[in-house]
């Protein structure tokens, strides 16, 4: 009989431990999979709630910072659609990272196609790939002034700024 009680007494206790970490893990791996939306809400005063209520904060954090981010990400791609100057984002390996309106329609490409392609794809500029590419190797800011032919010529400026990191790790370079 006392085996039974000892037998039941310890089911009783490791349950009540084991099931809120396995719903702790199953939020944290829902977490980790981008459902930011996942919340612990245990209602304990030890150790386990207080684990529940941390990663209900991190998910907390994690869901405000995604925000931030994709508020940020909206307002950039409204000045890039707006802007009445051509941007292109040429990274240091030199792949297009970020071509604009305007410039889309300058050097008659397509952004959803260049991205992430070589610098080199704007075959039908030639002047200006090679000025992308010096602007590149160089890692310093240029100016120039090319013809473009698309079919008429116009005349623009280029100002290439290189992009780098707080800790001077170069990213690549903005032609404007």
């Amino acid at each position: 009989v006392l085996f039974i009680i000892a037998a039941v007494v310890s089911y009783s206790v490791a349950a009540s431990l084991t099931r809120p970490l396995e719903h702790i893990t199953r939020v944290a791996n829902r977490i980790s999979r981008l459902d930011y939306g996942a919340r612990v809400r245990l209602d304990r005063k030890d150790e386990i709630g207080e684990l529940g209520k941390a990663i209900d904060n991190m998910a907390d954090s994690l869901e405000m910072q995604l925000k931030v981010i994709r508020d940020n990400e909206d307002l950039l791609q409204s000045v890039l659609a707006n802007m009445t100057g051509g941007m292109v984002m040429v990274d240091h390996n030199g792949n297009i990272a970020l071509i604009n309106r305007f410039a889309e329609e300058m050097l008659s490409i397509n952004s959803k196609r260049m991205i992430g392609k070589s610098y080199q794809e704007l075959k039908q500029h030639y002047e200006l790939s090679k000025l992308l590419g010096d602007g590149l190797r160089r890692k310093e800011r240029i100016h120039d002034e090319q013809t473009l032919y698309n079919p008429e010529p116009r005349l623009i400026e280029i100002d290439g700024v290189p992009m780098f990191e707080d800790d001077d790790t170069y990213r690549g370079m903005l032609f404007l």
